[in-house]
């Protein structure tokens, strides 16, 4: 049970770490779309 209760707290954790990586990302692929 613990084991399992790891793996969902990794997968939330990188699924966090994925969202703020898109957010973070997100004026500079406006810049980008704009400059084009």
């Amino acid at each position: 049970m613990p084991r399992f209760v790891h793996y969902l707290v990794t997968i939330m954790t990188q699924s966090i770490v994925n969202l703020n990586r898109m957010v973070a990302s997100g004026p500079i692929i406006f810049k980008y779309l704009d400059f084009l």
